[in-house]
């Protein structure tokens, strides 16, 4: 037996900024996130969209995203893949001539050390496909995660 769950999000955000992202360029953001879970197995993915509007510089950005993910629990131990792409495009070719693409791989590893905490060790490959920005790159994490209960 499993269950799901699909969340949808939509928020808009105003910054106050000396860098120009303030009322003038409000930022829209649209997600949908489904989770799959059949006990020992699982799925997570998420699709969003975000749009910003930079009205007093004439241009437009827009910046989806999705990711997709699965793991297996045996036990205490929980494998996980992740596969995720991010794009950016400016509707204005002088703002930025071609369009940012990322693709993340990552693969985490879980250890459930009590009902409470846990240890993660993930590995995260971001490829930029476009060879325009940042580059590639390869991130290793190790983290120690507690769950605190406040009791009121």
């Amino acid at each position: 037996m499993g269950t799901a769950a699909s969340r949808y999000d939509s928020s808009l955000i105003h910054i106050n900024s000396s860098v120009g992202l303030n009322a003038c360029s409000p930022m829209k953001t649209y997600g949908l996130a489904t989770s799959l879970d059949f006990d020992t197995w699982f799925i997570l993915s998420e699709i969003t969209q975000q749009i910003r509007h930079y009205n007093h510089y004439g241009y437009r950005l827009t910046s989806p995203a999705s990711t997709i993910g699965a793991g297996h629990r045996w036990g205490k131990w929980t494998p996980f893949i992740n596969y995720g792409i991010f794009t950016m495009h400016y509707d204005n070719p002088s703002v930025a001539p071609a369009p940012n693409d990322y693709k993340r791989s990552s693969l985490t590893l879980r250890y459930d050390v009590d009902s409470g905490s846990d240890v993660k060790m993930q590995l995260d490959r971001n490829c930029d496909s476009t060879n325009n920005s940042f580059g590639n790159t390869s991130v290793f994490r190790l983290s120690y995660d507690r769950v605190f209960q406040a009791e009121f």
